[in-house]
């Protein structure tokens, strides 16, 4: 509406009016997501417009989280791999578990399954959907879903709304990137259950250095990737011999990349492990992650869920394993920091303390930092040094005699 300029959703004559409360929900989630900005009227009241990543969003007819997760993966570089799990997302998920045979629906989707992204799992079906399709005629397109427990009519579904959003990205002047540089080191990761190529994941350590060189305005250092056709490399994509084709560090920044642009659009559904084996969402809610998902059997310390499941137990689906560091990272509007414990270094010649920093409540850092001083804005922080004229140490001297009046 307001891109429309139809004015306040208040005062606009609704047949059947929506609830207050969902308004303000609506309003609450758009300024997390960005999409709006609050200014202060002639009256002194609060009015909202559309910020520049809002009026991109506007554009897209989908859910505001999937139109900001679109809007942050142009930015980061990653359309073409976001494109299919946007459009995964909006519709009902294709994947079929029938009472009768769970345990062979579980076997026939484990061979698209990542072992630290559910979301590289999505790409993994979308890339092997997308070569059967090119191959297969419609009635052994059928027959192929129904040997791995897919619904063909919902994996047309799929296939139609990610259509539809890569024309209008096109409308918005959006390019996919190239399959090799978007998805490829996306999908030469290790598949769940395959422990031979376990020591080609990217380390943790990998994962925090791309994460610095990421705030640092800077490109991970890769080894060069070689070109092949586009029809080749999809093939090719699911083998084990893509691997071989990028270092571990290029494999990092595609995965924070591509979780830094989920990230954007689900900015409360971060979780982190507990002593008791939840995990502890923003604004104090707990979920478990759902016990077929192939990051239950070995449980990261930090997730993203798309989806939380509310029924006798609240379960976080489709998960994958991410670094505080990229919130931080992606969601500084959204942070709280808070400095405590101040004291003295002489070593440094300055005031230390320690930051914590915080997501609606979560917990997302606390480490040692300079104390900082806030500018008038409250964005921009700088360390404070004590004055020459300060010391934490007691003077020894007498104080100097006042002259006679």
């Amino acid at each position: 509406m307001l891109h429309l300029g139809l004015g306040r959703i208040e005062d606009f004559p609704f047949l059947e009016p929506p609830d207050e409360r969902a308004i303000a929900d609506g309003w609450q989630q758009l300024v997390e997501l960005g999409a709006i900005e609050t200014s202060d009227g002639e009256a002194g009241d609060g009015q909202r417009r559309l910020t520049a990543i809002g009026r991109q969003m506007a554009r897209l007819p989908v859910d505001v989280k999937l139109a900001r997760m679109l809007v942050a993966a142009q930015a980061h570089g990653v359309l073409r791999a976001m494109l299919p799990i946007a459009a995964f997302l909006g519709v009902q998920d294709p994947r079929e578990r029938p009472p009768e045979a769970r345990e062979a629906a579980d076997n026939a989707h484990a061979q698209f399954a990542d072992a630290r992204s559910e979301f590289v799992g999505i790409l993994r079906l979308w890339q092997a959907y997308d070569t059967a399709h090119e191959d297969l005629t419609q009635s052994k397109l059928r027959d192929w879903c129904g040997k791995r427990f897919l619904g063909f009519l919902r994996m047309r579904e799929w296939r139609e709304l990610h259509r539809q959003l890569k024309l209008l990205c096109e409308e918005l002047g959006w390019r996919e990137e190239t399959v090799e540089h978007a998805v490829l080191p996306l999908l030469a990761g290790t598949p769940a259950g395959d422990e031979r190529a376990a020591a080609d994941r990217p380390t943790r350590g990998e994962l925090h250095r791309a994460a610095r060189l990421a705030r640092e305005g800077k490109a991970a250092e890769s080894a060069p990737v070689p070109v092949a056709k586009a029809a080749g490399a999809r093939k090719k994509a699911a083998t084990p011999d893509a691997a071989s084709r990028f270092g571990a560090r290029e494999r990092a920044a595609a995965y924070q990349s591509l979780h830094r642009a989920l990230l954007a659009g689900l900015p409360t559904q971060v979780g982190h492990r507990t002593e008791k084996g939840d995990y502890q969402a923003p604004r104090q809610r707990r979920f478990q992650l759902f016990p077929a998902s192939p990051l239950a059997k070995k449980p990261p310390p930090w997730v993203l869920v798309a989806t939380l499941l509310d029924t006798q137990k609240v379960w976080g689906l489709t998960a994958a394993a991410i670094e505080p560091d990229w919130a931080i990272a992606e969601l500084p509007p959204l942070l709280a920091r808070k400095h405590f414990d101040p004291r003295w270094s002489r070593a440094q010649g300055n005031v230390l303390a320690s930051e914590q920093v915080s997501l609606f409540g979560l917990s997302a850092r606390a480490e040692e930092a300079g104390a900082l001083r806030t500018d008038r804005s409250g964005r921009r922080t700088r360390p404070v040094r004590a004055p020459r004229h300060w010391s934490p140490v007691r003077s020894t001297r007498r104080p100097r005699s006042s002259p006679p009046t």
